[in-house]
């Protein structure tokens, strides 16, 4: 089977991806997997290698959340903040988010296309945050492994790039310049390139 299996992350969906799916016809297949949908994708690679080809990670990490054993992640309080913007109002909870995921607080239009998810959803993504951690997985994946990052996310910070690099075997960083939650959308021509080259290279029979 050929295909690129792409993964949304939190507060979105499939519809996220439209500007990136139809440039692409690997003949294998590939998993996708930004932001928290990344998770999903490593859970993935990590337990059926057999299945993948490659594996790319966009914007997304191995635990959300700074502790003492993950220096890198997102404080605690940021993501209480947001928590309570959407318990309070989930639209102007979910425009907070979105705005936060562009280095100039503009939405994309992509973003408007999408429907908002239910309360039970973000309620359901917000717990995944707090507390998925897939980690333990990062050394067991085999694929080859694209990650792909902008140095200016304010979600999932630069930091969580580079563990991510420094715990999965046979990976690549790219790190993207002023480019930051979601840089398929803020710089799709860079990023297209980025994953076209990678799904060539590994894309053999």
């Amino acid at each position: 089977m050929s295909a690129l299996l792409f993964l949304p992350g939190f507060a979105a969906d499939e519809r996220i991806w439209e500007l990136q799916r139809p440039k692409f016809d690997p003949q294998g297949f590939f998993v996708v997997g930004w932001s928290l949908g990344g998770q999903e994708a490593v859970r993935l690679a990590a337990t059926s290698p057999e299945k993948f080809k490659g594996l790319i990670l966009v914007s997304s990490f191995g635990k959300f959340l700074k502790s003492p054993d993950n220096p890198t992640g997102l404080s605690p309080a940021l993501l209480r903040n947001l928590e309570k913007k959407l318990q309070a109002d989930l639209s102007a909870g979910l425009e907070f988010f979105y705005q936060l995921m562009f280095t100039d607080g503009a939405v994309h239009p992509q973003i408007n296309k999408m429907g908002h998810p239910s309360p039970a959803v973000i309620a359901k993504q917000l717990e995944m945050l707090k507390s998925a951690d897939v980690r333990p997985l990062l050394p067991r994946i085999k694929v080859p492994t694209l990650i792909i990052q902008g140095d200016k996310d304010q979600i999932c910070l630069p930091g969580t790039a580079i563990a991510l690099q420094e715990k999965i075997p046979n990976s690549r960083l790219r790190m993207m310049k002023g480019v930051g939650h979601a840089p398929f959308l803020e710089a799709p021509e860079i990023f297209f390139d980025l994953l076209s080259d990678f799904i060539k290279q590994h894309d053999q029979p």
